[in-house]
């Protein structure tokens, strides 16, 4: 069978599963986002081949796409306990605010810094950053400060990770600040802005995509007010956002001739697969854990590498590294083997969806686990978002936030108990 046809196959089975989901009624961003890994799929079958495209083996062996298949399926699980529609339970207004505010403050340093050189964003569009899109995510986690890691700079990164969650769960609700809204605004841009003056345009991707997908989300929630404000002014700034990633795709790339700027345009989005087929399962060697676990491996063993060029130097005889997108499930398997990687994805699904099953309203707390794992779906259609430090306090940080706001409602309903208690002695 050619290529073309097996990775034709390939895109059948994410069609086949958007028309499982639609027909079982689950929550209509489970199948966006199955539509994204559909329509990268279909890339891949026009970039197979293709004259300009080198990467890869040059052929496609179908299993390691059917095992990449099964993997992000099972990390997609538990979000089909999601109902098509459903509400949330809101949390204590007073604790929201103020985890608001301290998300504001401390990401706000590195949000004024992207907006005062702003000027680099343009100089940035006319950089040649041929490893940019890769790196940018986690190079500011790369960055070192007087011989050691910027622990500011990486909690910056952590709360610019939180800050569209609550923004777009924050203007749902009927009791706001205009303030803490405008200044959630500000951060969650400005996250982008900053990668984008290195000449990179993953920043832009996440942002749009993880406003769009909570959009998707939260919706049911939304009064109609709230809805017509989004999309006109959502729409307002996803056009600009959209026009800065044509210029920084023209400049990237403006030297080649016009077939040569779709096809590596198209490769961005859907290398994954080809990528993945070739070296996913079968890459000479294994990186340990220093991409996805790196907090735990520095931990174990100080001297281990923890970033992007040292990994390169550390496990340069791998045939394949984080400078080629492999989506989420091939970071952890060229960082454990496809038979841990295995183990591990039972465990994490089994333990997800026995977190998210719910009757009723969803509680706010459990927003940052669905939160978690559409990020690592989403954005894990290129690479893990969560790895090197600054990724994995990112985990940290969700995890600290789901039992933050398990723990206050705990509370909060004993007290209730408590005074319900009172009123009937």
């Amino acid at each position: 069978m050619s290529n073309e046809f097996l990775l034709a196959l390939n895109a059948a089975l994410y069609l086949g599963a958007i028309c499982y989901c639609m027909r079982k009624k689950v929550h209509i961003v489970v199948s966006c986002i199955l539509v994204l890994y559909f329509l990268s799929a279909v890339g891949s079958i026009f970039l197979m081949g293709n004259s300009y495209f080198e990467d890869g083996k040059g052929t496609i062996s179908f299993y390691p796409l059917i095992y990449l298949f099964l993997m992000i399926v099972l990390m997609m699980k538990p979000l089909t306990n999601l109902r098509k529609s459903f509400q949330i339970e809101e949390p204590n207004y007073g604790v929201l605010k103020w985890v608001i505010i301290v998300t504001i403050i401390v990401a706000l340093p590195r949000a004024i810094q992207a907006l005062l050189n702003f000027d680099e964003v343009i100089f940035g569009l006319m950089r040649d950053a041929t490893t940019a899109d890769v790196i940018e995510g986690v190079s500011i986690y790369d960055k070192k400060s007087g011989g050691g890691f910027n622990y500011l700079s990486i909690l910056g990164g952590a709360a610019f990770a939180l800050a569209p969650l609550l923004l777009m769960y924050y203007i749902s609700l009927k009791r706001t600040s205009k303030f803490l809204i405008a200044m959630l605004i500000l951060v969650s841009i400005a996250s982008s802005l900053e990668e984008t003056a290195k000449g990179g345009r993953g920043a832009l991707v996440n942002f749009m995509m993880c406003i769009l997908f909570l959009y998707i989300l939260l919706r049911p929630i939304y009064p109609p007010k709230t809805k017509r404000t989004l999309i006109l002014f959502g729409g307002g700034i996803f056009a600009v956002l959209l026009g800065v990633f044509y210029l920084v795709t023209m400049f990237k790339h403006g030297y080649l001739d016009e077939d040569a700027r779709q096809v590596r345009t198209l490769g961005y989005i859907s290398q994954n697969y080809i990528i993945f087929d070739s070296y996913g399962l079968d890459a000479g060697g294994v990186r340990y854990g220093t991409r996805t676990a790196t907090m735990i491996t520095k931990l174990v063993d100080p001297s281990s590498p923890s970033t992007y060029a040292e990994r390169i130097s550390r496990f340069g005889y791998m045939k394949i590294n984080e400078s080629k997108f492999s989506t989420f499930v091939g970071d952890y398997t060229l960082d454990f083997g496809p038979i841990i990687t295995v183990l591990l994805f039972i465990i994490f699904s089994a333990v997800f969806t026995e977190k998210l099953k719910n009757k009723g309203q969803i509680p706010f707390y459990k927003l940052f686990l669905i939160f978690f794992l559409m990020k690592l779906l989403i954005f894990g259609l290129f690479l893990s978002p969560y790895c090197n430090l600054g990724g994995n306090l990112q985990i940290l940080v969700f995890f600290v936030m789901y039992e933050f706001f398990k723990s206050n409602r705990k509370q909060l309903l004993a007290i209730t108990k408590n005074i319900s208690s009172r009123n009937e002695n």
